[in-house]
């Protein structure tokens, strides 16, 4: 058998991934049992044609998502070296979920277990405590993990003849709005939000220059 290889969670503070910007990590104490990776693609609706069923058009790649759980124990049955469980949370917490004091923006992440690596940003994290000491002290909490893919620019194919576009905003401009120009379909927002890093699609700020690729149009 070979050598027991952990997960581990990086947290960056920007989407370069590069080592200068890691910011913490997070090294499980037990790896997970079962991970889940969601792949999407949305489609809108083209109406029915000659009592033919809808077809659905292929409309943009959406982001991809992982799920998975991890135990932390402190009973002594499983080996700890990195503290108590709140520590580990801490650490945790401190790698994925604060917000950046800079960028005021939640870090960027990198899970990694042997050859998987899938970075984005985390979307949940919720603590299932089920053993206490006398005193109250946490002594096992499943941590439930949800993370959101990153678009990564470079390498993003998007389907549609036309080339892309960077658009820099002025006062009253909306994503939205160049969404139904551009696409035809002003509900794009939210994947334009995704592909240019923004937290949402709304109040933008004049003379954020925002990329609209190539996606197909309705």
């Amino acid at each position: 058998m070979g050598e027991l290889v952990k997960l581990k969670i990086i947290g960056y503070e920007n989407q370069s991934y590069s080592e200068s910007k890691k910011s913490s990590d997070f090294t499980t104490q037990v790896n997970p049992a079962t991970m889940k990776l969601g792949k999407r693609l949305n489609y809108s609706q083209n109406g029915e044609a000659q009592g033919v069923a809808n077809l659905r058009k292929f409309r943009s790649q959406a982001l991809d998502s992982l799920s998975f759980e991890v135990l932390m124990d402190d009973t002594g049955i499983i080996p700890s070296k990195t503290g108590k469980i709140k520590d580990r949370i801490n650490q945790l917490e401190k790698a994925i979920y604060r917000i950046n004091s800079e960028s005021h923006e939640p870090s960027y992440t990198k899970v990694i277990w042997g050859t998987f690596i899938f970075r984005g940003r985390v979307e949940s994290i919720n603590y299932d405590y089920s053993l206490f000491s006398p005193d109250g002290t946490p002594l096992r909490v499943k941590v439930s993990f949800s993370f959101a893919g990153y678009f990564d620019k470079d390498t993003t194919q998007m389907n549609s003849p036309d080339l892309s576009r960077v658009i820099t905003f002025r006062a009253g401009d909306t994503i939205a709005r160049y969404c139904d120009e551009i696409y035809g379909d002003a509900s794009f927002c939210h994947e334009i939000a995704a592909y240019n890093n923004l937290s949402e699609f709304r109040n933008i700020e004049p003379g954020t220059k925002i990329q609209f690729p190539p996606l197909a149009r309705k």
